[in-house]
C-alpha cells in the first residue's frame, strides 16, 4: 500500500518543505531608499553626513563596520572592470539595527574630470557583510584637478571575505514578494501538465472510443484550470507590488492567460451543451486539442512577441531566474516544482475516483 502511494507522500513532503523554506529562510540584507528615490547633494570640500536605511540589517551586532563613499569610473580599464576611487567616513553613528550616520570630509578635488559625479555608498560589517546602495549623492567641483582627485580619493577598500548565509537575493521591484517565486511560477507548471494529461486522455477517447479516457480528460482538465486560477491569484501579489494593482488589464501576458482560461472554460461550456453522451465526448476531444494548441501561442509567443509587456521575460524583459535565481532559490524552487506538480496529479485522481463513483451512483 506505502509502495503505491510513495509519490503522494513525496509530493506533501515537497510541499511542506517549500513552505517552511520559502517563508523564514530571510532576505539578504541591502541598503535601500526609504525616501522612495531621493539623491542627496553635495559640493566638494564640504563635510557631508550620510543616513542610510538597511533592510534586514543588524548595524548594532556588527563588530567591525566599515563606510566608505566611491566614486566609479565609468570608462572600462583593460581590465574590463571600472575604476573605484573612496574615501573612508570619518565617523559613523550607528542609530539603530537598520540606521546609521555616516560623516564624509569631502576633498577639494574629484577624481574624474566631470564637475557633477555620482557617489556610491559602501559598507562592510562583520555580520552584515557587503553592502552597496547606488548614487547616494552626487557631488559637484567648481575646478577640476584629476590627478590631485585620485590622490585624495585613494582610501584603502578591501572588502573582507564573508562566510556565506542562506539567504534569498533582495530586489527593489519584489523584495519580500520574491517568495512567490516558490508558488506561482509552479502553478503553471501544474496547469500544463494537467491540461497535458487532459489532451492525452482525448486522444486516447478518439482513438478507443474509451469512456474512462473521456472521464480522465474532463477530470484532469476541470483540476488544471483550477490550478490555472490559482496561477492568477498568486500572480495578483507581484502585480500589485510591482505595478499598483493586481490585476493590470494593460498587461498583454495577463490579457492572453485570460483569453487561455476562457477558452477553458468554453469546453466545460460545451460538454454541457449536449445530452448525448458518447456525442458530447467526441466534440469535447476535438475541443481539448485545439484548446491545448493555443497554449503556447498565447502564453509564450504573444507575450513575447509584445513590446508594450512588463512581465519578466516578456517584451523584452529579462527573466526572473536570469536576475534573482541564486542557488539559494533554485534549492527551493526546483522542489517546489515536482511537490506542486504531484499534488495537481494527486488532486486529480481523486476528482476521477469521485466522478467514477457519481458515474456508478447515476447508472443505477
Amino acid at each position: 500500500m506505502i509502495k503505491q502511494h510513495w509519490w503522494k507522500a513525496l509530493g506533501v513532503g515537497l510541499i511542506l518543505y517549500t513552505l517552511i523554506c520559502g517563508l523564514s529562510v530571510p532576505i539578504k540584507p541591502a541598503l535601500i531608499d526609504a525616501a522612495a528615490r531621493t539623491i542627496s547633494t553635495a559640493k566638494s570640500g564640504d563635510a557631508l553626513t550620510l543616513t542610510a536605511t538597511g533592510y534586514n540589517t543588524f548595524f548594532k551586532q556588527n563588530t567591525t563596520l566599515n563606510v566608505w563613499l566611491a566614486v566609479e569610473d565609468s570608462a572600462r580599464t583593460q581590465g574590463g572592470k571600472p575604476d573605484i576611487y573612496p574615501i573612508r567616513a570619518a565617523a559613523v553613528h550607528v542609530l539603530d539595527e537598520t540606521h546609521l550616520e555616516a560623516t564624509f570630509n569631502l576633498p577639494k578635488f574629484l577624481p574624474l574630470s566631470k564637475k557633477l559625479v555620482d557617489a556610491n555608498l559602501v559598507l562592510d560589517g562583520n555580520h552584515d557583510g557587503f553592502l552597496i546602495r547606488k548614487t547616494i549623492v552626487q557631488i559637484s567641483q567648481d575646478s577640476v584637478d584629476v590627478a590631485a582627485g585620485k590622490q585624495l580619493w585613494a582610501a584603502d577598500m578591501d572588502i573582507a571575505p564573508h562566510a556565506k548565509t542562506f539567504t534569498f537575493p533582495d530586489l527593489q521591484f519584489t523584495r519580500e514578494t520574491i517568495r512567490n517565486t516558490f508558488f506561482h511560477v509552479p502553478m503553471w507548471f501544474v496547469m500544463f501538465t494537467l491540461y497535458g494529461l487532459g489532451l492525452w486522455y482525448s486522444i486516447q477517447y478518439l482513438r478507443k472510443q474509451n469512456m474512462m479516457s473521456d472521464l480522465k480528460a474532463v477530470s484532469f482538465t476541470r483540476v488544471g484550470t483550477f490550478f490555472g486560477l490559482l496561477g492568477l491569484a498568486t500572480g495578483g501579489t507581484w502585480a500589485n507590488f510591482a505595478w499598483g494593482q493586481p490585476f493590470p488589464i494593460q498587461e498583454i501576458k495577463l490579457l492572453m492567460t485570460y483569453t487561455a482560461l476562457a477558452i477553458y472554460f468554453a469546453y466545460f461550456i460545451l460538454r454541457l451543451s449536449f445530452d448525448d453522451f458518447e456525442r458530447r465526448a467526441r466534440i469535447s476531444a476535438v475541443y481539448s486539442i485545439f484548446s491545448f494548441a493555443s497554449l503556447v501561442p498565447l502564453l509564450y509567443v504573444i507575450p513575447k512577441l509584445a513590446n508594450a509587456s512588463s512581465h519578466p521575460g516578456n517584451g523584452g524583459n529579462s527573466s526572473i531566474a536570469a536576475q534573482d535565481m541564486e542557488n539559494t532559490m533554485r534549492l527551493v524552487f526546483y522542489p517546489a516544482c515536482i511537490g506542486w506538480i504531484l499534488l495537481g496529479l494527486w488532486v486529480a485522481t481523486l476528482v476521477v475516483r469521485s466522478e467514477i463513483l457519481k458515474e456508478k451512483v447515476l447508472s443505477r
